[in-house]
């Protein structure tokens, strides 16, 4: 993902966030599942695409997103459009047994293919708990128990491990997470890499609001004061803001070298791989930054 689509993703996230509501949604696993058994998928986001590869579910899959870069094998999957603009025709004539969306940011998506007729079942992963629950409904739902047991048990396992690791710090730095500059974007309680931070023993110094990704001004910024200023980016979104820019020079922990920026697409979907980010997010949250 480049600049230019990151910002048109998260201009329409603020979008799909307001017009989100789940309660006109079948949202449960079972709700109008089909009696045959599940062969042919389509996934409508990154994240839905590795929990199936991870489960071992990779060649039932016959449609993906132009997002879906990993593994590599979904680079060569049918293309069935963006993230927020799935092309609805191509999908039917696909005819898939089970369609995996996002349950909030997908919803009139969803509202189209259940209308065609079609099996849909929104996945939440708004945190790491719903994440590992849904790699349970996922597999149950398309027959792999057995590997979603063995997924679950193995990210369990690492979250323990997270937890151990977790313990030799002390203290709950104040963080403030920055997912893009220009506008300054942030994220609140909803969001997935607040909870992610939580995780890793950080406080989210913006985190009381009820929201998913949102603009906070400078001012809000100093009057919060972090201890720590992370950056979290995908692999290939880069930053315009490689060196801080000169507004937030007196922000103390610019001043004292606590900006940590993290690459990583694990990092920044929710997914399987979200618990490899753990260790790294604990590393920007406790260990002193420096500037690049």
């Amino acid at each position: 993902m480049n600049k230019r689509e990151y910002i048109i993703f998260i201009l329409l996230f603020f979008a799909a966030a307001g017009l989100a509501g789940e309660s006109a949604l079948r949202t449960s696993a079972d709700a109008n599942r089909p009696k045959k058994e599940i062969k042919k998928i389509v996934s409508l986001s990154p994240s839905n695409t590795e929990i199936l590869f991870a489960l071992g579910a990779g060649d039932e899959i016959v449609g993906v997103t132009t997002y879906c870069d990993y593994p590599a094998q979904a680079l060569s999957k049918e293309k069935i459009g963006g993230f927020f603009a799935p092309d609805i025709e191509k999908i039917v004539l696909l005819n898939p047994d089970a369609i995996l969306a996002n349950s909030t940011l997908q919803s009139e998506a969803i509202r189209q293919l259940q209308r065609a007729g079609l099996y849909v079942m929104p996945v939440k992963n708004a945190n790491l708990d719903e994440i590992l629950e849904s790699i349970a409904i996922i597999a149950q739902t398309i027959g792999r128990e057995k590997e979603g047991d063995a997924l679950r048990q193995k990210l369990d396992a690492g979250r323990r491990d997270a937890k151990i690791r977790l313990a030799r710090y002390t203290g709950k730095p104040r963080v403030f997470i920055e997912v893009w500059d220009k506008p300054i974007l942030t994220v609140g309680r909803r969001s997935y890499l607040s909870g992610l931070v939580a995780e890793a023993g950080g406080i989210n110094v913006a985190g009381g609001a009820d929201a998913d990704y949102y603009n906070w001004d400078i001012e809000k910024i100093y009057a919060a004061n972090p201890d720590v200023y992370l950056r979290l980016r995908g692999n290939d979104m880069g930053s315009r803001a490689d060196i801080m820019p000169d507004t937030l020079r007196e922000l103390e922990a610019v001043r004292g070298g606590r900006v940590v920026t993290v690459f990583g697409d694990w990092i920044v979907r929710p997914g399987p791989r979200s618990i490899e980010a753990l260790p790294q997010i604990m590393d920007a949250v406790y260990s002193e930054g420096r500037e690049k």
